[in-house]
């Protein structure tokens, strides 16, 4: 038998620290997450994708001067279509939720809300084989 593992409740949408990417292509803060980046206006963000992890990182700050940052109006949304192409996130026709994991290195790190599902082709011989 499996481990359960306890789950307390989020009280209030203001409490919540994450992140929505609708299928509008847009990405929009939750006021929990602006708040704990002192959002207060248009301002600069970098995005960040583990693709072995499919997690997503935000920060103010990226070691890489090539990268461009995203702008993130007042009210925390941004155009996000290259990043997601980019990435190759799947978006399935609704909006995905990423949830708060933790903070590495100064980049605010995120995982998508749910089961994650697997994409399998099968050979002709039979081989199951994992696609992106």
């Amino acid at each position: 038998m499996g481990k359960f593992k306890p789950v307390s409740k989020r009280n209030g949408r203001d409490k919540g620290i994450s992140v929505t990417i609708g299928v509008d292509g847009r990405m929009y803060l939750s006021s929990g997450f602006k708040k704990i980046l002192n959002h207060d206006g248009k301002k600069n963000y970098y995005l960040f994708y583990d693709d072995s992890e499919r997690r997503i990182g935000i920060s103010k700050e990226t070691p890489d001067s090539n990268v461009e940052a995203f702008s993130f109006s007042a009210t925390g949304e941004c155009k996000v279509v290259s990043f997601i192409e980019d990435c190759e996130i799947h978006m399935p026709g609704k909006p995905v939720l990423w949830l708060y994991e933790g903070n590495e290195k100064g980049i605010y790190a995120f995982y998508q809300q749910g089961r994650s599902h697997i994409a399998l082709r099968q050979e002709k011989n039979g081989n199951l084989e994992r696609l992106k």
